[in-house]
């Protein structure tokens, strides 16, 4: 799909779409893919360099329990603080939902107390952390700012229709300490719920502020609050607004917010945000990758060009494109000959003719799409009915000093059946050049004894990714362990 006046391009990974030339450049790619030089390991300093999975202090034995991380941030003394979902039957409160856990690990990679958690219920002498009243679909973003972390989710009541959805933005303190809430429905006098997608925290001159994305479920249109954080934690509403692009305006379309990053340009206050959406039509058609950019309040920028463009990775242009982390980065010196300048990146989920690779879009500071690919998948159909293919499924998008960082999964398939699915670290230059591929079974350095796969990532202080997700027993653990799931936390490095 190619609506307005947007250019299309096909995926520079793809001999097909320039021929010969295509044919070597891809080659090239897929070598320097491989390249154990620019690759990462797992850091040794963190958890011995090993998955660390925490089952939240219960016996992992016991049939239908599950946990499963989400999100990760970083604390200001390098804790990282990982938000999880836990299983309905070893949540604290009274309601049987799942629930919001949270808990944090040192840059050792030991799990640690929270020091001062009141208003929230603890285990196990206070290093498990669970949100009240989350009765949840999704953990959709967490954020540190100023020793106060804010926590993003959903939660779905009244019989979990989709239009009941409520987004909630939870504030608590570096000790665990709950400092206030608010949720994120009938944002515009309109009963109709809102999923959450994604934070962004930013300091302006003397305030803090918390730009919260999300979508109205029942018209699939994206949703903008904007709150004051005080120093105590409270929250005050600045704006309240359905975000006004003319890509989701058009009553047959559908755009559910994805991504949301604030503008790297520090002579523009209040930074500028860039807003990331998967657009799908209600004819049927694929899904495509809009990006806008928007002012604090929610206005938007006409300047940039692709306010009202779909972009397409996916082989042939007929398949979906979903986008799952958006990153900016400032160039330029800062002098008149040099200004500031973003560039602009999206990760997707793209889809191949045979499964599913990992997509990458970059803008430039005006809104031009500068080149995009797609990177794994499985590229004949061939191999997906009598041979061995595999998919690459994108989560999470950061930066990592020279290199944009995607983390998510690898599933590898025979003859049509999955056999395992483990975490993997893609990562490729500013120029869009894929530099690895990686995957990270669990164990590390030992025979797969489960399933992995990573959903969130942060980059770490020390150097390097942090990555969160789950770890999944497979068919030989047993009856009783099948399918279920622990919290995996991974921190790699770069080797140079």
């Amino acid at each position: 799909m190619n609506h307005g006046s947007a250019k299309r391009f096909a995926p520079l990974t793809d001999p097909r779409a320039c021929g010969f030339f295509c044919l070597l450049t891809f080659i090239g790619c897929v070598a320097s893919m491989t390249a154990p030089a620019a690759g990462y390991s797992p850091d040794s300093g963190f958890n011995g360099g090993q998955h660390y999975a925490d089952a939240f202090a219960s016996n992992s034995s016991l049939p239908g329990h599950t946990y499963s991380g989400q999100r990760v941030a970083q604390a200001a003394n390098g804790d990282l603080i990982v938000a999880a979902i836990v299983d309905e039957m070893q949540q604290p409160y009274a309601d049987q939902h799942q629930a919001i856990g949270l808990m944090r690990y040192n840059r050792a990679g030991v799990r640690v107390p929270w020091s001062n958690p009141s208003g929230s219920a603890t285990r196990y002498n206070n290093q498990y952390l669970f949100l009240p009243n989350s009765s949840i679909a999704s953990v959709d973003d967490i954020k540190v700012i100023d020793d106060k972390i804010v926590v993003l989710w959903t939660s779905q009541i009244i019989g979990d229709l989709p239009e009941a959805s409520i987004g909630q933005i939870t504030v608590l303190d570096g000790g665990g300490r709950l400092l206030s809430s608010y949720p994120l429905n009938n944002g515009d006098g309109n009963a109709e719920g809102v999923h959450g997608a994604a934070l962004a925290l930013y300091h302006d001159v003397t305030s803090t502020y918390i730009a919260v994305l999300g979508t109205q479920t029942r018209e699939q249109r994206p949703y903008y609050r904007r709150f004051g954080l005080a120093g105590n934690g409270a929250l005050t509403l600045v704006d309240d607004v359905r975000l006004a692009t003319s890509a989701c305006w058009n009553p047959v379309w559908q755009c559910q917010a994805k991504g949301l990053a604030i503008s790297q340009d520090t002579t523009a206050a209040p930074p500028r945000l860039y807003v990331s959406y998967a657009y799908r039509s209600y004819t049927g058609d694929d899904v495509d990758v809009v990006v806008s950019r928007f002012d604090a309040h929610g206005n938007g920028d006409p300047a940039w060009d692709p306010n009202n463009v779909h972009w397409n990775l996916a082989d042939g242009g007929n398949g979906d494109d979903w986008p799952v982390g958006i990153a900016v980065r400032k160039t330029g010196a800062g002098t008149v000959a040099s200004p500031y300048r973003d560039e602009v990146f999206v990760a997707t989920r793209s889809a191949r003719t045979c499964r599913d690779g990992i997509g990458m879009i970059k803008f430039n500071h005006d809104g031009g799409a500068v080149r995009g690919l797609i990177a794994g998948g499985g590229t004949t159909s061939l191999s997906c009915l009598i041979g061995t293919s595999t998919a690459d499924l994108a989560s999470a998008l950061v930066i990592d000093q020279d290199r944009l960082v995607v983390g998510g999964r690898r599933v590898t398939y025979l003859r049509g059946q999955s056999t395992a699915t483990d975490g993997e670290v893609a990562s490729f230059s500013f120029d869009l050049t894929p530099m690895t591929l990686q995957t990270f079974p669990y164990p590390v350095g030992s025979a797969r004894q489960r399933d992995s796969e990573f959903f969130g990532a942060v980059r770490s202080d020390t150097g390097g990714v942090a990555l969160v997700g789950a770890l999944t027993f497979r068919r030989d653990a047993g009856a009783s362990l099948v399918g279920k799931q622990q919290v995996g936390t991974l921190r790699v490095r770069n080797v140079p």
